[in-house]
């Protein structure tokens, strides 16, 4: 059943035959990622233990994108060194709870995966993409640092390489783009993602649940120890170019573009 609260929330969840599907519900502004809706993610994220029933988890966003990276204009208000290392502090906190979690975690991605978006997909255990998702880490360009294991993620699925090239050009890759290289698991027809991702749910939920968390742990392996010195590293540089003096004037012009990171 879908949790509702007085306003509507930036995050909403649903339990059903196992399958604990977690919604990014700002689809006006293309599910961009705000401080609240991280500490609603980290939250519904918190509750997959505490549901002895859940097989998998499957993340998606509401719309017509799955999250389009930070919304700019939010950000604008964050002013100090501590207010951005508890948003950046949030941020890992959702990839480590991803990573620990002892079920296979989805990533539903239609449109935009952009920036904090596409670092949100890349964490999970799994993607499935329409053909018309475009997946990206222009970081660079508005002054951002990336964050969420990228910089051991990345490169960990597509060579160290390959990761210097998209993020220094932060150029979008198509979705067949980003299955070639890895990055993608299943491309499907934009208008089958919903059907496929549930089929593809319901195919993990069915596994033995021990053995689908020992081989979750076992592949990640000693991962999450480096994963801790990457958090840390990402955190200084996160709050450094967020904190350089032409970090406002480069993400004025982005806004004008009328698409967030």
């Amino acid at each position: 059943m879908v949790q509702h609260s007085p306003q509507e929330p930036s995050v909403t969840t649903a339990l059903e035959n196992g399958v604990y599907a977690i919604t990014l519900n700002r689809p006006a502004s293309l599910n961009a990622i705000t401080p609240g809706l991280l500490s609603e993610l980290v939250v519904a994220l918190s509750d997959v233990s505490s549901h002895g029933d859940v097989r998998v988890v499957v993340i998606s966003g509401a719309g017509r994108s799955f999250c389009a990276g930070f919304d700019l204009k939010v950000d604008q208000g964050t002013a100090n060194e501590f207010e951005l290392a508890a948003k950046v502090e949030l941020l890992h906190d959702v990839t480590r709870s991803i990573r620990r979690a002892q079920v296979p975690v989805i990533a539903s991605v239609r449109g935009h995966a952009l920036g904090a978006g596409a670092e949100l997909a890349l964490c999970c255990d799994l993607i499935i993409a329409s053909q018309g998702a475009r997946i990206g880490f222009p970081e660079v360009d508005v002054n951002l640092s990336v964050t969420g294991g990228i910089s051991t993620l990345l490169p960990l699925a597509v060579g160290l390489a390959k990761a210097k090239e998209l993020v220094l050009l932060g150029d979008h890759l198509s979705a067949a783009q980003a299955k070639d290289l890895h990055l993608v698991n299943f491309l499907v027809d934009d208008d089958s993602l919903d059907e496929e991702t549930q089929r593809l749910a319901m195919r993990l939920a069915g596994k033995p649940a021990f053995s689908m968390a020992v081989a979750k742990a076992t592949l990640n392996g000693a991962a999450p120890g480096d994963l801790e010195t990457a958090y840390a590293i990402e955190s200084g540089y996160a709050i450094a170019t967020q904190s350089s003096e032409d970090a406002g004037a480069r993400r004025g012009d982005v806004q004008g573009s009328g698409l967030a990171q």
